[in-house]
């Protein structure tokens, strides 16, 4: 919001907005100032000056009052000095009534007229109210602009909405359908929902096609391993029988697409699938006369683009290269972050490490230099420092990366002075792009996730709490970034889940979490970092809902065509929320006074370890 650095009070008054990449913040648009507490100030600081105007005419009046008592005391008192036995025993007093009414005569001017006095502080009270007036009104009138400019949220929130009703498919969809017992209703799903269920369906289909199809995931720690199920939409014979058969359904005709510019649709579509891959099939088909331009409504092209854009072949093609990514990963594992600070080795990688924290650091302790000490008190990896404000748990994630195909997250459990305990689940955004492989921290884990489902690492987080025995009284804190913010948010949207464990706070950064957030409860403190050049919170089509414990903060980084920057965890998300907690903005620093009371971080922690999990698929 550059354009409001210039706005000023005046030339001698700091900038109403000094900032120029500034926030919006709620469940609706608005600069990060709170002008209702502006407002409340204007009127406290409007009736210290009415109260001090009260007073600078009080003064005066109880001066007057108390004048006529004073008189009447001093000349009797005169009249009872007149002689000289009188004078010798009430000279004394009369002398100290006078110097006492010069000194409150003095007292009672500087009160209504010095520098200090109520006229002067009435005066300098009221020209701050009109000023602050002033300044709420040059904030209202830019919330209001952006309220009218937000209305709709985006342009591009605007093309994911158009998208996911042609993704929808709602003449397709049974009714309801069913998951392992599990019954939705299609007419209870936005059409993001239903988008999200038809490409995990296909997804799914198409990874089973090259992977071999897999409904169990392995989550191991620290000389623990167990086997979870984990069914997806592919498993519903409902969606199946109005599925199945759809790649050999497609028709040449519908893969043509409306070829002028001013189309939204279009636009939407480049932005989604990249221009290249989106205008060959129009290309080649034009040039061989198959279709006519312009001869299948859109809604018909999109939707078929996609079951183009993942038929077999070309996922064969892509499935190889991201295999061939995370095969490349696990060969430069040791050079990471994590590979030099726990270790190649499986079981380095899975003990458990003590974190520095205030109070304690393993590698002053006699864990040698760069090193700290396992629970079980074997030499491991240097030891890492407890994170506490977002912006240092985002990049603490770092340290959390993945091993080839297996998935990552980590536990965190601290102690403060005081005894109490805390919690911290780390998880990882997307790692794989394609769909199915033993990576579960892939784009079917998205699509499901968006969906509402229960994913395999959610599923994980779940059996590795219980593993770690975190009580019910425990307070817990889910933290991620892109796809694992998404699965943070369903987690404390789950009741099943939020009845076991004392969820407490949330944290996601670049992540659609809107549908999720309106079924967090409202004890749950959750804050949602959203760069407004960021494509990914917008895959959702919809803004987060807001509320006292539910804020989200917009910043405005990198840049819309450049999706990788304008995403990134480090650059931009890390640094946006210190930049929004430094600058102690009220919503800010209210949600780190309640997050840090509730989780046990208002007070030094004396001990801290973590836990690394390690997922995937069977």
């Amino acid at each position: 919001m550059s354009w409001l650095d210039d706005v000023s009070l005046g030339d001698d008054r700091s900038p109403v907005v000094g900032h120029p990449q500034d926030f919006l913040v709620g469940g609706g648009p608005g600069l990060c100032v709170d002008t209702e507490e502006m407002e409340r100030m204007g009127a406290s600081l409007q009736h210290s000056a009415q109260a001090l105007d009260v007073l600078s005419h009080w003064i005066p009046a109880e001066q007057s009052r108390l004048a006529h008592r004073y008189y009447v005391v001093h000349a009797r008192l005169v009249s009872l000095c007149e002689t000289p036995e009188g004078a010798a025993e009430y000279g004394p007093q009369l002398a100290a009534l006078e110097s006492a009414w010069v000194r409150f005569e003095d007292a009672a001017a500087a009160a209504c007229h010095g520098s200090c006095g109520t006229v002067a502080l009435s005066q300098i009270i009221g020209a701050l109210s009109q000023q602050l007036e002033r300044a709420t009104g040059l904030y209202k009138l830019t919330e209001d602009d952006l309220r009218n400019l937000f209305a709709a949220f985006d342009f591009e929130t605007i093309m994911m909405h158009l998208v996911a009703q042609h993704l929808a498919l709602r003449q397709y969809f049974p009714a309801s359908f069913t998951v392992e017992g599990r019954v939705y209703h299609t007419k209870q799903m936005s059409d993001t929902e239903l988008a999200a269920v038809f490409l995990s369906w296909m997804q799914a289909k198409l990874g089973a096609q090259y992977y071999g199809a897999s409904n169990s995931l392995q989550v191991s720690g620290n000389g623990w391993n167990a086997i979870l199920h984990t069914p997806g939409f592919e498993d519903s014979p409902e969606l199946n029988a109005a599925f199945d058969g759809w790649f050999d359904k497609v028709t040449p005709q519908e893969l043509i697409h409306a070829y002028e510019w001013d189309d939204p649709l279009v636009v939407a579509g480049v932005l989604l699938f990249g221009p290249i891959q989106f205008f060959t099939y129009r290309g080649l088909l034009e040039k061989t006369g198959a279709v006519p331009r312009k001869t299948v409504p859109f809604g018909k092209q999109l939707s078929a683009l996609w079951l183009r854009t993942y038929d077999q072949t070309l996922y064969a093609k892509f499935a190889a290269s991201q295999q061939e990514t995370r095969d490349t990963r696990r060969a430069n594992f040791s050079k990471t972050p994590t590979g030099e600070l726990i270790g190649v080795n499986r079981a380095q990688r899975l003990e458990h490490k003590v974190l520095a924290t205030q109070d304690y650091d393993p590698r002053k302790q006699g864990g040698g230099a760069g090193r700290g000490r396992t629970m079980e008190g074997s030499q491991a990896g240097a030891t890492r420092t407890l994170p506490k404000n977002p912006g240092d748990v985002f990049r603490y994630s770092n340290t959390i990366d993945p091993y080839g195909d297996n998935g990552a997250f980590e536990i965190q459990r601290w102690r403060n002075a005081a005894g109490q305990k805390g919690v911290r689940v780390i998880l990882r955004g997307t790692e794989s792009w394609d769909a199915g492989s033993g990576m579960p921290q892939d784009m079917l884990t998205n699509t499901e996730a968006v969906a509402g489902m229960k994913t395999g690492p959610a599923r994980a987080v779940e059996a590795a709490l219980e593993h770690m025995n975190v009580d019910s009284a425990t307070p817990v804190e889910l933290v991620g970034h892109s796809q694992a913010g998404i699965v943070a948010a369903n987690l404390a949207a789950d009741p099943s889940f939020t009845s076991r464990y004392n969820v407490r706070s949330v944290i996601t950064a670049g992540s659609p979490v809107a549908r999720a957030m309106g079924r967090v409860p409202e004890n749950i403190h959750m804050i949602s970092f959203e760069n407004s050049n960021d494509l990914v919170p917008k895959l959702e089509a919809g803004m987060n809902p807001g509320s006292a414990n539910h804020v989200t903060v917009w910043g405005n980084r990198g840049s819309l065509f450049n999706i990788s920057e304008a995403h990134n965890r480090d650059s931009v998300y890390a640094q946006m929320a210190d930049d929004f907690l430094n600058a102690h903005y009220s919503q800010g620093d209210y949600f780190l006074k309640c997050r840090n009371n509730y989780m046990n971080l208002n007070e030094k922690i004396v001990f801290a370890d973590s836990q690394r999990f390690e997922i995937t698929r069977k």
